[in-house]
């Protein structure tokens, strides 16, 4: 793959579910997460692609075909052309109110919405948020998980000038919705807060984010921490 950026081995959060760390440009601290899923078929999915070596590359290739990839939002599309170059036969999505951005950048097969409305791949509009992005439920052979993209960091604090200015934008913080993300995608605060507690209630065993770590114990809780960040 093509301008790769320094990232984490494999990491299993779940049965047929892993996250790769990856790193931004520039020296930007901020962790990108890419989340693989594998479905009963074997087939695998995509959400927010990392470019990777060809050590990972050649382990991802192991655990099934990459069917899907999963372009979150229009500001998650940099490794999105390397990964279809990578991978010529997989579906490109995106969230729709996402896909002309995400056009400026890779040809895109179909809205998520369309592909994610049954079976063990469900896309969940969020109530209060703009639909440039999805929240997505994975049925796993034993619990389920949310993943989430933006609107909720699990970043911890981090080193550095950049790191400070995270800190001060609030893009860092425990389980939280970023400052920045109140104003990019939502439109109804009130609305997401009563989305996020009634996720609270849908008994998900993981939640991974794009930016952070992902929580696998007391899932429930942690919900309705994001919820009372709002």
């Amino acid at each position: 793959m093509e301008n790769i950026y320094p990232h984490s081995s494999l990491q299993l959060l779940a049965e047929n579910l892993w996250q790769i760390e990856g790193s931004l440009p520039h020296g930007v601290p901020l962790p990108r997460n890419m989340i693989i899923f594998r479905t009963k078929s074997g087939k695998l999915w995509i959400h927010s692609p990392v470019a990777v070596d060809e050590s990972t590359k050649k382990e991802i290739d192991e655990l099934g075909e990459v069917h899907w990839i999963v372009v979150p939002n229009d500001m998650h599309r940099m490794d999105a052309p390397t990964w279809k170059k990578a991978y010529p036969k997989a579906l490109v999505l995106c969230p729709r109110a996402a896909m002309e951005k995400v056009l400026e950048k890779v040809t895109v097969n179909v809205a998520c919405e369309e592909e994610f409305n049954s079976g063990e791949i469900l896309a969940h509009t969020m109530a209060g948020a703009k639909r440039t992005e999805l929240a997505y439920e994975l049925r796993l052979k034993s619990g389920k998980a949310l993943v989430i993209n933006d609107l909720i960091v699990n970043v911890p604090a981090l080193p550095g000038v950049l790191g400070k200015i995270l800190k001060f934008t609030g893009r860092i913080g425990s389980f939280r919705v970023p400052t920045p993300q109140r104003f990019l995608f939502l439109f109804q605060r009130r609305l997401y807060k009563r989305w996020l507690r009634l996720m609270a209630h849908k008994g998900f065993t993981v939640v991974t984010v794009s930016h952070g770590r992902p929580v696998k114990k007391n899932v429930s809780s942690w919900l309705m921490h994001a919820a009372n960040s709002l």
